[in-house]
């Protein structure tokens, strides 16, 4: 996660996603399409793709548009098309966000977040 904005960053891992506690963000997604099967490598292809999303221990599905893209006859890259718009209410996040609020001293903290990620598989 960055935000590009050093304290920020610390405050979010700390109040909002509970790093101490929570180590990860999870996501999960099938990825059986005979679409992605078929991929030569250098190619890719676009993908609609519920992905069950965990955060601090709490789940919420949500559709994402991502490229695939095969880098290598072991390798898939899949990136978000267009940024996945994460509803902090559905991950019970608002006490951590309401904490940025006042130690950041803003009057309100949009609760739609845009993320986007770009991560790389590598078949074992």
């Amino acid at each position: 996660m960055q935000t590009n904005i050093p304290i920020r960053n610390e405050r979010i891992w700390q109040y909002v996603l509970q790093a101490e506690k929570y180590n990860s963000i999870d996501v999960k997604a099938p990825l059986k399409s005979d679409s992605i099967a078929m991929l030569t490598v250098n190619n890719s292809v676009l993908v609609d793709l519920p992905l069950t999303v965990t955060i601090a221990g709490e789940s919420a599905t949500l559709s994402a548009k991502l490229r695939i893209t095969k880098l290598s006859d072991s390798v898939l890259q899949a990136s978000t098309e267009t940024p996945l718009m994460v509803n902090i209410n559905s991950f019970k996040l608002g006490a951590g966000v309401a904490k940025l609020q006042e130690l950041a001293g803003l009057k309100r903290i949009e609760p739609l977040v845009p993320v986007s990620f770009n991560v790389r598989f590598a078949q074992q």
